[in-house]
């Protein structure tokens, strides 16, 4: 995990209408399944990924099935889904309009490529 997460506008709003703080993302970054999916990276919190020292009782529990989209890079928080939500067709549409122009990372390493 990045000790230098940024957070971007969006996802600040979405934690917020989907009641997950910053240390609740943090922690679905630590022990998610992390995957690709459209070019951005996906962690998704698993019932086999909560850690053995947990208590059932934690409030980290009812994060199962939530999701975090980071940027390519992983250092830029796009969105917070939780486990009913489409992820992959919403991601496809974002990236095909958008490709990663929200990162200020991404964008850096874009515009040094293009150089």
């Amino acid at each position: 995990m990045s000790p230098s997460l940024s957070f971007s506008h969006h996802a600040r709003e979405r934690s917020v209408d989907r009641n997950v703080s910053e240390d609740e993302v943090r922690f679905i970054i630590q022990y998610g399944l992390r995957e690709r999916q459209a070019g951005f990276i996906v962690y998704q919190l698993l019932r086999k990924s909560f850690p053995a020292h947990l208590p059932g009782s934690s409030p980290y529990r009812r994060l199962e099935l939530t999701k975090v989209v980071l940027c390519k890079c992983g250092r830029f928080v796009i969105t917070v889904v939780r486990a009913r939500e489409v992820v992959q067709r919403d991601l496809k549409k974002f990236y095909a309009r958008q490709p990663q122009r929200h990162c200020p990372c991404c964008t850096q390493d874009l515009q040094l490529l293009m150089q």
